[in-house]
C-alpha cells in the first residue's frame, strides 16, 4: 500500500502527463493536505493566469476539495510557487509574474505577488495578497515561498533586476499570517 505522500506523488504525474501545462506540487509534512499548481492554466481570453487545486486525504484516497484563484489577471501564473504548513492549516502561493501585462506600456511589468491562505473550517480563506515593499521592475516577487512548520511565518522571494533568462534571487520577505488577517 502507497503511503499518503506516494500516492499524492502518483496523482501529480498523472496530471503531467495529461496536460500541457507545468504542474507544480506541494503536500503538509502530516501528508493530509495537497496543492497541485498550474501555472500555466488559461481561462478563455485569460491566459496564464494560474490557478491551484486543493486535496485532502482521508481515509487511503486523495480528494480534491477546492480550487484556489486569484482575480483571472493574464500573464499572473499563479501557482508558479507554493509551500504548506506542517498541518496544512497555511498555504502560501507564488505568482511572479502578477502585472506582466503592464509591460507594453509602461517601465513596469512583472513585479509578482504572493498570496496567504489560513484554513478556516473545511475551507481554505484568502488572509491577503501581498507585494514587494519596494517595487521594481521584473522583481517577479513570489517566484519562491516558504511557509514555517507552524504557519507562523510565511517568506516571499524575488528575484531582482532586469529582465533576463536567468533569475538572480534578491532578498526575503517575511510576513506574519496573523498580521495579514488584521489588515
Amino acid at each position: 500500500m502507497l503511503t499518503a505522500i506516494e500516492s499524492f506523488q502518483n496523482i501529480v504525474r498523472v496530471l503531467a502527463a495529461h496536460t500541457e501545462d507545468n504542474v507544480i506540487s506541494a503536500i503538509s509534512a502530516d501528508g493530509k493536505t495537497g496543492v497541485i499548481g498550474f501555472p500555466n492554466f488559461s481561462s478563455g481570453i485569460y491566459k496564464n493566469i494560474g490557478k491551484v487545486d486543493l486535496y485532502n486525504y482521508v481515509g487511503d484516497a486523495w480528494t480534491k476539495v477546492g480550487e484556489l484563484t486569484t482575480d483571472n489577471r493574464p500573464g499572473d501564473l499563479f501557482g508558479y510557487s507554493m509551500a504548506v504548513s506542517a498541518d496544512g492549516s497555511v498555504i502560501a502561493i507564488g505568482a511572479p509574474y502578477r502585472n506582466f501585462h503592464k509591460r507594453a506600456s509602461a517601465a513596469t511589468g512583472s513585479e509578482g505577488a504572493g498570496y496567504i491562505y489560513r484554513k478556516k473550517g473545511s475551507r481554505m480563506m484568502l488572509l491577503g495578497r501581498i507585494t514587494s515593499p519596494r517595487p521594481t521592475p521584473y522583481e517577479k516577487f513570489g517566484i519562491g515561498v516558504k511557509v514555517s512548520e507552524d504557519g507562523h511565518a510565511v517568506t516571499f522571494l524575488n528575484a531582482r533586476g532586469v529582465e533576463t533568462n536567468i533569475d538572480v534571487f534578491g532578498y526575503s520577505y517575511m510576513y506574519k499570517p496573523e498580521a495579514i488577517a488584521a489588515r
